[in-house]
């Protein structure tokens, strides 16, 4: 009897489902042997399952999250596990940007930049105000509405607190160290603060190819809504009228004021300035977040409609899309292209306005986490142009260290709100700030915890209440993706690190069995579907409140944490407020790895680490500057060329601005001279009158912008090929390249370019020469017509000379 392979496999299946019996099976398959094991289990609800086994002998586990623990006390104590990591006692020090300054290795300089900070934008609230209204039940189905209302106000932060926040966060761990102990931003820290959701589908920001747009799937379901399609014919409508050009990119002042009709009802707040206060300031300039009825579409906003020719029955969708697809180019998710609209956005907010659910909070902690890295893993951090969504960490930052006054009145929404508002800071002083961050003062450890009045266990068996199982999910270590063009950026997630926020005693921590960092498109998918994986059957014991949050720590990690960090910041706090703040290493000082203090198990000192062994700064030597901030800012490379430009060849600014001129005119010539202003005008009466060019072109070579020119092609294009040998080195043998070849062909570049320098100076003054004699002959010519000029009338030979003298001033033929 024949039996295809796939109803054999169903078959057995349901045999064993029948029997409730072990049962073992073994297929050939292309000359091999598949050899697998049918087990029965049951779930602790009862469910019963069919688990197949590799070894007969495997026992069935479930993973659990947590682990009951010794204790003297009447009541249980439970610790936080975590799968990525392994046991280790090894006093290894972990690395801080503080550290690396403390060392030497690195200087804070001057404010660090973070360009990803939601900002006031015109109209843009008048926008969200009436988007709120008319598409809340949109919003909320797809659980964003309350994130969306976050959007609504401003959040500011203290330069001295966020520079101590800076200088305590641990790049290898992605956590903050303080005297106290371990701290991070959690997924439940974005979903409670911010409103965003953790679960749902994958970010997938990507323009969407020609069959997404138009084809249909099995269902015979449109693969994404009628909205994206009209968004980017929008898109392609504002970027011709903008710009008069298919290639550039549109403003977002440009999107909004296409899509928003909407009076302008709130001005831009004043520029900010850090006063001492004793109590929040009478305005703060937020929205009154009045969300009006919103009426008939106006003429002016079905004008809009028209001109992409979107149908009646899908404004309301398409509208709610072109802002969504604002809000996360500008609050969500933030990139270098600050104020530009993103049309990778545009598949996104058309699944959003479709229904589904988008998990928002696992992309936008990775973006967090890999700006903080940047900062913290660089020796100049103020070079650093760090773009992420940096306003919840204020809001982070205010709730756990209570850095912000308390807004009571006109704010609803998630809790980041009740700290928003321009001038809502408070103020602290370079010392203040770092006891409060460092020391953690104040700390307010589970504001965001889960209130039980006892300890319970939580199954993912999908029964559960929603808040319960984003909290589970919160405290699950995992991987966070977030997708950059062509590849994932992936950063660690390690609750356990600081789970006393989540009422868990803190134990030894260990290390990162791997430390991934980067990820293929495939990979990044994988982690995706572990990070939010559910219906697994693992399990936790959720702790209840304790009334002293900060003794949740056993003898053993105290021990441990006072030989790994002990009172490092206390007693260098003074070295830190005192540290001359300049960009520049002193000389001699060799950052390795990232500078400082390095954990050597894990792979992320490589990931945030500048270049090791930078050589100093000198005339035969390239300027320190770390490669990844250049690399991974566009904006950066010219501005790094040219500092090459001015350290190898000492070239002056002033040189080196405007652009080249080869054609002057004969009256731009003549101002600059010494011929007087009545020579000047009998000159061009009399052209006037003779119907002669009054202004013949004259050429004119700038040799020092033709120096800089040159100078400046070269060195871009030699940063251009350094560039490549770094694209094309391995991570892992960076830190192995041998400078002192390096040194050598640059020290030969460097030799040639003087000698190039040399001879151009040479033909510079040659020109110059010849430059001032043709002024002189030019001179010459002028006195000469006017003096025929003065006669009157003019005779046949004085035409004739005039004749004569014009053709000297034209200029020579080419050969």
């Amino acid at each position: 009897m024949s039996i295809a392979i796939s109803d054999l496999f169903l078959l057995l299946v349901q045999v064993a489902f029948s029997l409730r019996a072990n049962i073992f099976y073994q297929l050939k398959l292309d000359n091999t042997f598949t050899m697998v094991f049918f087990k029965d289990d049951y779930s602790p609800s009862g469910v019963r399952h069919l688990v197949i086994l590799d070894d007969e002998s495997e026992s069935i586990e479930r993973d659990e999250w947590s682990k009951e623990i010794p204790s003297s006390k009447t009541s249980k104590t439970w610790t936080l596990q975590a799968t990525h990591h392994q046991q280790s006692a090894e006093l290894t020090p972990l690395p801080t940007l503080g550290c690396h300054i403390i060392e030497g290795q690195a200087k804070l300089g001057d404010d660090i930049k973070f360009t990803g900070e939601f900002h006031y934008i015109k109209v843009y609230w008048e926008w969200t105000e009436d988007v709120l209204s008319c598409c809340k039940n949109s919003l909320q189905k797809v659980k964003i509405y309350d994130a969306v209302y976050a959007s609504l106000f401003t959040y500011a932060n203290n330069s001295n607190i966020m520079r101590a926040f800076c200088e305590a966060w641990c790049p290898s761990t992605n956590t903050l160290l303080t005297s106290f102990g371990v701290l991070s931003i959690s997924l439940w820290d974005l979903h409670t603060l911010a409103g965003l959701p953790i679960t749902g589908s994958l970010y997938d920001e990507v323009i969407p190819c020609a069959k997404e747009l138009s084809g249909l799937d099995e269902a015979a379901s449109r693969f994404l809504p009628h909205s994206c399609g009209y968004l980017l014919q929008a898109y392609h409508h504002l970027r011709k009228i903008v710009n008069g050009s298919q290639s550039s990119q549109v403003p977002i002042s440009e999107w909004i004021r296409f899509w928003s009709k909407k009076l302008t009802k709130y001005n831009k707040p004043p520029p900010r300035t850090e006063k001492k206060r004793v109590a929040r300031p009478k305005s703060i300039y937020n929205p009154l977040g009045n969300l009006d009825v919103h009426g008939e579409w106006s003429h002016a906003e079905k004008a809009s409609f028209l001109k992409i020719n979107i149908k009646e029955i899908l404004r309301e969708e398409t509208y709610l899309a072109a802002f969504l697809a604002c809000w996360l180019c500008v609050f969500v998710l933030p990139n270098d292209d600050i104020n530009m609209i993103r049309p990778s956005t545009f598949k996104m907010a058309g699944i959003m306005v479709s229904g589904r659910t988008v998990g928002l909070a696992v992309p936008i902690l990775a973006s967090i986490y890999k700006g903080l890295n940047k900062i913290a893993g660089s020796s100049r951090p103020s070079r650093v142009y760090s773009t992420f969504p940096v306003h919840f960490v204020h809001g982070w930052l205010a709730h756990y260290f209570k850095t912000h006054h308390q807004v009571w009145q006109g704010v609803r929404g998630p809790k980041m709100t009740t700290f928003s508002g321009e001038g809502d800071e408070k103020y602290y002083d370079p010392a203040d700030a770092r006891k409060r961050i460092h020391k953690g003062e104040l700390i307010s450890l589970t504001c965001t915890m889960i209130t039980k009045e006892k300890d319970f266990t939580y199954v993912d068996n999908g029964n559960a209440e929603e808040f319960e199982w984003n909290y589970f999910l919160a405290i699950r270590s995992n991987y966070l993706p977030l997708r950059q063009g062509g590849y994932f950026i992936v950063e660690p997630y390690s609750p356990h690190r600081f789970s006393c926020q989540f009422g868990f005693y803190q134990m030894v921590l260990g290390v990162l069995k791997r430390d991934v960092r980067r990820a293929s498109l495939d990979e990044g998918i994988h982690y995706w579907r572990l990070c939010t994986l559910s219906k697994t059957f693992s399990k936790a014991c959720l702790p209840c409140m304790t009334p002293n949050a900060k003794k949740f720590s056993y003898e053993d990690y105290k021990t441990w944490w006072n030989k790994v960090h002990g009172c490092y910041f206390q007693e260098n706090i003074a070295s830190l407020i005192n540290m001359e703040q300049s960009d520049e290493l002193p000389r001699g000082t060799k950052p390795n790895n990232g500078g400082g203090l390095v954990d050597p198990n894990s792979e992320a000192s490589l990931h945030v680490a500048p270049l090791a062994n930078e050589p100093k700064k000198d005339s035969g030597s390239l300027p320190s500057q770390d490669v990844d901030d250049i690399a991974d800012h566009p904006l950066q490379i010219e501005t790094f060329a040219e500092d090459l430009e001015k350290d190898l060849v000492n070239i002056d600014d002033d040189e080196s601005q405007g652009s080249q001129r080869s054609i002057v005119r004969l009256n731009e010539l003549a101002r600059n001279s010494t011929v007087d202003k009545t020579t000047r005008e009998e000159t061009h009466n009399l052209a006037k009158a003779t119907k002669t060019p009054h202004c013949a072109t004259f050429s004119v070579f700038e040799g020092g912008k033709f120096l800089c020119k040159h100078q400046r092609e070269f060195l871009q294009n030699m940063w251009s090929d350094l560039r490549e040998k770094l694209a094309s080195t391995s991570i892992d043998f960076i830190s192995s390249i041998k400078e002192d070849d390096d040194l050598e062909s640059i020290k030969k570049e460097i030799d040639s370019l003087q000698k190039r320098k040399k001879n151009l100076i040479a033909s510079l003054k040659q020109q110059q020469e010849l430059l001032q004699s043709a002024q002189a002959e030019v001179f010459d010519i002028e006195e000469e017509i006017t003096a025929i000029e003065s006669i009157s009338p003019l005779s046949d030979e004085a035409v004739e000379s005039l004749k004569v003298s014009t053709l000297h001033l034209e200029p020579p033929k080419k050969s």
